[in-house]
């Protein structure tokens, strides 16, 4: 899920809320923010009297800083047709040794050399190595994964707790991403077409049965089709994922072509064989060669 809003220290404490909430919903397993709110660095801040003092520019002293601990290109080598970068930068061992920056030495404009800690204040904090950005709003990204059961309920179960125990600061909200959100989305979209095919099924047997009588048996025989896969889905946990509702629309199918091919036999029957209707007839096992509308 994602956390939008727009104060960084505000919006950071809403997502560790959030993913503390997620964590204690049953069936949620590594949750982890995919930003972390803060990383240690280094950092160096130059006071700007002592520099006056001495007469170094700050702009150099930042460049120095740069290039002994992220090195420069100061010119290139040739091996026949190959060109070779030449870098110059802190060896390894003087760069591992975090704690001795202070000690880089800077040249003065009269040629006198100072230490960094002399016209700079170096000292070790945490800041944000990485800020996200999505649709022009700054964003925090709560990730989890789903463990023995299914993630409807799951989610369910979340937006319920996150709404009651979570205080979001002004102007910041919290959409659901991911498999979650493309689940809900297929759901709604067959939902949405199904009911728009069975409305345009029902209007054309309306048509086809010729009778509304016809049409009210084909129709009344549907709810008894399904009563078998919802025994199964119930047998099954009584979870309703989008298989099953592929799997019901697939039975919705079978089952109205089969009454509207026995509706059709009965037809026959009665109008072109001449047969009583009644209990006799309605029980005779259909001819498959008889179903076709008289």
């Amino acid at each position: 899920m994602n956390v939008y809003g727009a104060d960084l220290d505000s919006l950071e404490k809403a997502a560790r809320d959030v993913a503390r909430e997620l964590s204690e919903v049953s069936g949620a397993v590594d949750v982890q923010l995919q930003s972390p709110p803060g990383m240690p660095q280094i950092n160096v801040t130059l006071r700007p009297a002592d520099l006056q003092r001495w007469g170094i520019d700050a702009v150099e002293v930042l460049e120095l800083i740069r290039t002994a601990y992220q090195g420069d290109v100061v010119g290139q080598a040739y091996e026949g047709n190959a060109v070779f970068n030449v870098t110059v930068i802190l060896d390894a061992q003087a760069r591992a040794r975090l704690t001795q920056i202070g000690d880089l030495p800077l040249r003065t404009s009269g040629g006198a050399y100072v230490l960094l800690k002399q016209v700079a204040d170096v000292y070790e904090t945490s800041g944000r190595y990485q800020v996200l950005h999505r649709s022009a709003q700054r964003v925090q990204t709560v990730t989890a994964n789903v463990s023995g059961r299914d993630l409807a309920s799951f989610v369910s179960d979340v937006k319920r707790k996150i709404a009651k125990e979570v205080t979001l600061p002004p102007g910041a909200h919290v959409e659901f991403a991911g498999s979650a959100e493309a689940q809900a989305q297929s759901q709604r979209d067959l939902l949405v077409n199904a009911l728009l095919a069975a409305l345009g099924i029902v209007l054309l047997l309306s048509i086809v049965t010729g009778h509304w009588r016809n049409l009210v048996l084909v129709l009344i025989n549907l709810p008894f089709a399904f009563v078998g896969g919802v025994f199964a889905v119930a047998l099954t946990g009584g979870l309703l994922s989008l298989g099953s509702l592929v799997g019901f629309v697939t039975l919705f199918g079978i089952t109205l072509r089969n009454s509207i091919l026995m509706i059709s036999h009965y037809e026959h029957l009665v109008m072109v064989e001449g047969r009583a209707w009644g209990l006799e007839t309605a029980v005779e096992v259909p001819r498959i060669d008889s179903f076709r509308f008289s």
